[in-house]
């Protein structure tokens, strides 16, 4: 063999090389390219997700939010009918009374209270210090130690108290 042929076979297969390794690169680059596109197709699907969730919290928080002010507007409303009409207490029999003050103060067990609607404010504010803040439609609860004036229109206690100052006059 001589050297011209030698030379040109070390050519060609460097060149042969060189093809192969062009061939595996462009092969490793079509490869990350599709890597990189599957990612972002899988990116785009979580954003879509993700949006989606979002508007769905963003639209039950309104829908809460508007039937909660709805259910106090209603609530607003029939307190106002029921003080404009003269309903003053939704508890109208004494076990309710007692059942809807035991919400809010311990109350003497195995003893009977004397109960009384207030009618006439101005002969219990002369008499009596203990009713400076009292109104038509509230409630008297007498115990044999306590007295308590309740509003249930409000369903709040005004006033509660010793029995022994009751008797007080106003100065």
């Amino acid at each position: 063999m001589n050297l011209d042929t030698f030379e040109q076979q070390q050519n060609s297969t460097n060149h042969e090389e060189d093809s192969n390794s062009f061939s595996s690169v462009d092969h490793e680059a079509s490869s990350l390219k599709q890597k990189i596109a599957k990612r972002k197709a899988k990116q785009k699907r979580l954003k879509l997700i993700f949006g989606s969730l979002s508007l769905l919290v963003v639209v039950l928080l309104l829908a809460v939010g508007y039937s909660q002010y709805r259910l106090y507007v209603l609530k607003r409303d029939e307190l106002n009918i029921a003080n404009s009409t003269g309903q003053t207490s939704p508890a109208k029999t004494g076990e309710e009374v007692i059942k809807a003050l035991s919400r809010h103060i311990i109350l003497p067990e195995n003893e009977l209270p004397q109960i009384a609607e207030v009618t006439d404010v101005a002969k219990l504010k002369e008499k009596q210090a203990f009713f400076k803040d009292v109104k038509n439609g509230d409630i008297v609860i007498v115990y044999a130690t306590i007295i308590i004036l309740y509003r249930p229109s409000l369903d709040l206690i005004v006033a509660a108290g010793d029995i022994s100052g009751v008797g007080q006059t106003q100065p």
